[in-house]
C-alpha cells in the first residue's frame, strides 16, 4: 500500500459488529498481555472472524480478540523473515488500488462512514460480504476510538488461504500454536472446519 494513499487518520466509536459477542462490549483486554486497552488509550489491533450461514441469516464468531502494539509487534517478529517478506509482498499486490483510492475518498469528506463502507467487501477479492462463507475483520483500535485509515478492512476466509500458502512451516506452526493456546472449541472442530489462523500485520 503506497505512501499516495496516505491519509492522516480519523476516528469513530467501536462499532457494536466489533464487539466482544459474549458481553456486548468493546474488547477491553489484550489477549496476550491482558493489558486494558480502553483505561490506558492503548493503540491495538482488533480482529474478528465470522462463518456466514445465509440460509439461516446469520454470522457465527469463529473467534475474536484484541491485542496491544507491544504485543503484536512481538508476535510479528516471532514471524520468519520469508513470511515477513510474503505477507509484505501479498499485502502490496492483492489489495486493490481502486479500493484505497476510495477509502481515502470517503475518509477525507468531512461525514464520518458508515463502518460497513469500508468493510462490506473483502479488500483482495473485491466480493461482497453476502458473496462469502467465511470473513476477517482487521481493525485498528485507539482507547475507546477505532482507527480510521488503511484498517478496518475485511479479508475473506479464501484470500486467507491464499496468504497461508505463502507462509513457511514454521511460521504456519508458530501461528497453530497460538490458536489452540488462546482459543478453545468443541472437541472435533478443527477437524470438521480446519485450522483458523490469526493475522499479525
Amino acid at each position: 500500500m503506497e505512501d499516495e494513499f496516505y491519509l492522516p487518520p480519523g476516528f469513530m466509536d467501536i462499532p457494536p459488529l466489533l464487539f466482544d459477542s459474549e458481553t456486548n462490549e468493546p474488547i477491553s483486554f489484550c489477549k496476550i498481555c491482558g493489558k486494558d486497552l480502553i483505561e490506558s488509550d492503548s493503540d491495538y489491533l482488533i480482529q474478528k472472524s465470522f462463518r456466514r450461514f445465509p440460509e439461516h441469516r446469520l454470522d457465527e464468531v469463529v473467534f475474536e480478540f484484541a491485542i496491544c502494539s507491544d504485543c503484536n509487534r512481538r508476535m510479528h517478529n516471532e514471524l520468519s523473515e520469508e513470511s515477513k517478506k510474503m505477507m509484505e509482498k501479498y499485502m502490496e499486490e492483492e489489495i486493490h488500488a481502486s479500493d484505497q483510492i476510495t477509502r481515502m475518498v470517503m475518509l477525507s469528506h468531512e461525514k464520518e462512514p458508515d463502518f460497513r463502507d469500508l468493510t462490506g467487501r473483502c479488500a483482495v477479492t473485491g466480493k461482497n460480504l453476502d458473496e462469502l462463507d467465511e470473513y476477517t475483520i482487521i481493525a485498528q483500535g485507539k482507547g475507546p476510538k477505532l482507527v480510521l485509515g488503511l484498517l478496518p478492512l475485511t479479508v475473506s476466509f479464501e484470500a486467507q488461504e491464499g496468504l497461508n500458502e505463502l507462509l513457511s512451516q514454521k511460521t504456519r506452526d508458530f501461528l497453530d500454536g497460538f490458536t489452540q493456546e488462546h482459543f478453545s472449541g468443541p472437541p472435533g472442530i478443527e477437524e470438521l472446519i480446519g485450522p483458523r489462523r490469526p493475522m499479525f500485520v
